[in-house]
C-alpha cells in the first residue's frame, strides 16, 4: 500500500482486521512504487490509479479530490492571488513533485483530460513530504483536498482546469481459494473508511 496511506489509516485498519480474524497472518508493506503481484507474491494490493498489472481484478474503493495549493507566502511572492493561473504560469512556478505521478492532470470544463508538466523545484515520494515542502513557502503542490488543512494554505484555482480526482483500488490476483476472504478484507476496509468520513460527507 502507498506510504502515507498505509502510515494514516490503511495500516491500522489491517490490523484491526486481523485482530479480530486470529487466523489471518499478515505481512503489511509500505511502498510508493507499484509492485507486481505475481513476481513480489503480493495477495492484494492497496494502489491509487491507474494500475499497472492488467492480470489483476480491481475495486474501486474510493476517488481521492485533489487540489493545486501553496503556503500563502508562495502566493504573495509569485503574485497568485489576483485570479485563475494560466497554464503558461503553472508550468513555470517551481514544484514539489510527488512520484510516481511527475506529471498533473486536469480536467476542462468539457471533461477533456490534459497534462501539465510543472516545473520539478523538489521531487519527493511521500505526499507528507510533498506537504511540507509546500509549507516552507518554497513550492506549489498538488496534493489530496484532505491534506489541506492548515489556513496558512491557499488552494489555488487553475484557469478552465479542475485538478483531476483519483482512485484507490483493492487489487488482487483471480485465485479462487483466495477470492472470499480478500473480498472480505476489502469490504471491511471500505466500512472504515465511510466510518471515518465526517457526518456531512456520509
Amino acid at each position: 500500500m502507498p506510504v502515507r496511506a498505509g502510515i494514516d489509516f490503511l495500516g491500522a485498519w489491517l490490523i484491526d482486521f486481523a485482530a479480530e480474524h486470529p487466523e489471518l497472518q499478515l505481512d503489511i508493506s509500505l511502498s510508493n512504487s507499484n509492485k507486481h503481484l505475481i513476481k513480489d507474491e503480493i495477495d492484494l494490493a492497496f494502489r491509487v490509479g491507474p494500475l499497472i498489472d492488467s492480470s489483476a481484478i480491481a475495486l474501486q474503493l474510493w476517488d481521492i479530490p485533489y487540489v493545486v495549493c501553496a503556503h500563502h507566502s508562495y502566493v504573495e511572492k509569485h503574485g497568485l492571488s489576483e485570479g485563475p493561473i494560466t497554464t503558461d504560469k503553472l508550468e513555470s512556478l517551481p514544484a514539489v513533485i510527488t512520484r510516481p505521478a511527475t506529471q498533473w492532470k486536469f480536467f476542462d470544463n468539457e471533461q477533456n483530460e490534459l497534462t501539465i508538466t510543472p516545473h520539478q523545484g523538489l521531487i519527493v515520494d511521500d505526499l507528507g513530504l510533498a506537504y511540507h515542502a509546500a509549507m516552507t513557502g518554497q513550492y506549489i503542490a498538488m496534493l489530496p483536498s484532505s491534506m489541506v488543512q492548515d489556513e496558512k494554505m491557499v488552494v489555488l484555482p487553475i484557469e478552465s482546469l479542475q485538478p483531476r480526482k483519483r482512485d484507490m483500488y483493492a487489487y488482487y490476483l483471480g485465485r479462487r481459494h483466495a477470492q472470499s476472504q480478500i473480498k472480505h478484507i476489502v469490504n471491511y476496509i471500505r466500512e472504515r473508511y465511510q466510518q471515518s468520513l465526517p457526518t456531512s460527507r456520509s
